[in-house]
């Protein structure tokens, strides 16, 4: 049985193709991107998706490859003080920091060996992944560009996959985190 990954992650995503035809899958593997040093232990592009061609951007979190190269969103903001002032338009900004960036990871389980029967096992490893009560590390080439390497996850979904019993739609959103050093001070 033939799977069609694009027509999959547009079915239940709205994500769309590049408007190519797909006879040659190499024209999909462009030449790696040169964007400075990853972090130890990076993910290079020598993992493999369901087609067998090489994935560009895989993702893990802990130790688990998330399967079919799952679309990977980033966004991030600031916090901003501000403060009106009588008689002056606009409001004064005091404090800028940046609040932590928003992740939405948004992929699809098919069970590779019998793809007519649920992929229990992946939707087992994610649920667990899910459920963890800490921050997980998370490695991708786009987390490591914005120098995030841990993901709270806050919430996940796994959407219902109509018509397709050996798949399953899955989305992960999180948030990033990092490790602080608190240092208690005694109270007089």
């Amino acid at each position: 049985m033939q799977i069609d990954l694009l027509e999959l992650y547009q079915k239940r995503f709205g994500f769309v193709a590049l408007p190519r035809q797909m006879n040659d899958l190499s024209v999909m593997v462009p030449e790696p991107f040169p964007v400075g040093p990853l972090p130890s232990g990076s993910i290079t592009v020598d993992t493999y998706g369901l087609l067998g061609v090489p994935l560009m951007m895989p993702i893990k979190i802990d130790e688990v490859q998330l399967p079919n190269e799952p679309l990977i969103s980033i966004s991030g903001g600031k916090n901003i003080v501000s403060h009106e002032i009588n008689g002056v338009d606009g409001t004064f900004k005091e404090e800028w920091t940046l609040r932590d960036y928003e992740i939405t990871i948004r992929g699809i389980a098919v069970n590779d060996s019998d793809p007519d029967n649920l992929p229990e096992n992946i939707i087992r490893q994610l649920r667990a992944l899910c459920e963890k009560k800490k921050s997980r590390t998370i490695t991708s080439r786009i987390t490591s560009i914005f120098n995030i390497s841990l993901i709270s996850i806050e919430s996940w979904e796994f959407p219902d996959s109509m018509g397709a019993i050996g798949q399953q739609s899955y989305i992960i959103k999180g948030r990033s985190d990092r490790e602080f050093e608190l240092e208690l001070k005694p109270t007089a």
